[in-house]
């Protein structure tokens, strides 16, 4: 039962029975049951509905309004449902460093997992694909990290039915606190409106979530950026939680069988993250189709092409697996790697992509640079490589169905390797719908909106 925290204690109200003007804020918690009433759970404590917050409600015409802004000169949708907008915490996990190979899980994990012997060093469990003899995948278990709390925006639309579920994750937009998504719309910057995204699906009957990625919400945290089972746990976590809600009669339920996810650049990485992670993490979840709008999933091919996003990386990766194993020093040119952590902390996406150079020859020494592009990163930084490829996610046989929408103008991600990235994903057992959009940049949203509301209709 959830309950109302301000006032007098009684069951919440559902949206429809509050004035769809009403601004006031809504905190909801998780009742306190006796334990002897709760069922052992059959997983750890990622997913659970920490806190809800009522924000405001959209008419059609409102949420036309605001979509209209991301369409711009394209149609823009028609919104057929009153939307109702939350923000939603729940619980995850921060990864834990893993500088030291074959340490044990430390907290947060299911039974099972507490009572699983560690694996030997150089094995791994289904779904570390990528892992290898540094041992390290036991540390990335559910229980290898510290809890953490996601922040999503929640869209709900009202309707009868249960409704598929969108999960959308957005481009990156930077490290602290300050580049977290849910504060574009407040502040008035254009990252990519991702909110406008999301409600345009909302209107066409979907609930959808927009979670702010781990680590956002804490000044004292940083997002550990394209670490894919961080991603993996965010996104899985925010499916738990729309569950969770929807298991209750006092909110709508989603449709356990039509659930997306979706994602934009890093978002993409983060959605194919989920898809791999999913067996060992979350094995009650079934997603039934990913959408990734140029998806940015390769780490090498990501470091060649769009290098402006390496230095977060490189922060980043340092600190969780070591500097011994992840160094700055043969990989940035000196004056790119002094004063790297104040550089990457002290702005968003937009300063980085003005500060840093967008030629990887420029950005990267001359040894590592000529490794990336020769293709010899595995035979002369093998360290290196490795962790890029257990970051490097969506290629182990998950075999869930995928559409991936890609601008033949693109300048972060070239066609040539995202075919390459969709040749290997059919080959690895999923089918996949590639579409490849003339005079597209980056961005596909927009211009492949209809086709992808058409893909996700004929998946069930």
């Amino acid at each position: 039962m959830l309950w109302v925290t301000k006032g007098a204690a009684k069951p919440i109200l559902t949206p429809t029975q509050v004035s769809p003007r009403v601004r006031a804020v809504l905190f909801i918690c998780l009742a306190v049951v006796p334990a002897a009433l709760q069922p052992v759970p059959a997983r750890g404590e990622g997913g659970r509905v920490l806190e809800l917050e009522y924000l405001e409600s959209f008419e059609p015409h409102e949420t036309e309004e605001i979509v209209g802004e991301l369409f711009g000169d394209r149609p823009v949708p028609e919104a057929r449902y009153t939307i109702d907008a939350y923000i939603v915490r729940y619980s995850s996990y921060y990864p834990r460093a893993l500088h030291a190979a074959g340490d044990a899980a430390d907290e947060g994990g299911t039974a099972a997992e507490h009572a699983a012997a560690e694996p030997p060093a150089g094995e791994h469990t289904a779904g570390d694909g990528a892992a290898d003899a540094t041992g390290d995948a036991s540390n990335e278990q559910e229980g290898g990290g510290h809890k953490a709390v996601i922040t999503a925006q929640l869209f709900v639309p009202r309707r009868d039915e249960p409704s598929p579920l969108y999960l959308f994750a957005p481009g990156t937009t930077g490290l602290v606190d300050a580049c977290r998504p849910s504060r574009e719309h407040i502040v008035g910057i254009h990252w990519g409106l991702y909110r406008a995204h999301v409600l345009a699906f909302v209107g066409k009957g979907f609930i959808g979530l927009l979670p702010d990625y781990t680590g956002f919400g804490e000044a004292d945290r940083l997002q550990p950026v394209f670490h894919a089972r961080s991603e993996a746990k965010m996104m899985l976590d925010g499916v738990r939680a729309v569950a969770e809600l929807g298991a209750g009669d006092e909110f709508p339920p989603s449709d356990p069988e039509r659930v997306y996810l979706a994602g934009f650049s890093q978002g993409g990485h983060a959605a194919f993250a989920a898809a791999e992670h999913r067996e060992e993490y979350a094995p009650e979840i079934e997603i039934a189709g990913i959408v990734g709008y140029g998806p940015t999933t390769d780490m090498p091919t990501l470091f060649r092409e769009f290098p402006v996003v390496a230095p977060m990386v490189v922060k980043i990766f340092g600190e969780l697996y070591g500097a011994d194993r992840f160094p700055a020093e043969p990989m940035l040119q000196t004056r790119w790697r002094e004063d790297l952590e104040r550089h990457v902390t002290r702005q968003c996406i937009g300063g980085m992509q003005s500060f840093y150079p967008w030629s990887a020859r420029e950005l990267f020494r001359e040894e590592f640079a000529d490794a990336l592009f020769g293709e010899r990163l595995e035979q002369e930084f093998p360290e290196i490589y490795r962790i890029m490829r257990r970051n490097s996610p969506g290629l182990i046989a998950h075999g869930v169905p995928a559409f991936i929408l890609q601008g033949s103008d693109d300048i972060v991600i070239s066609p040539e390797s995202q075919e390459r990235f969709v040749h290997a994903l059919r080959e690895a057992g999923s089918e996949v719908r590639y579409e490849l959009y003339e005079g597209a940049r980056h961005d596909t949203r927009q211009v492949g909106f209809d086709d992808v509301l058409e893909w996700i209709g004929g998946q069930k």
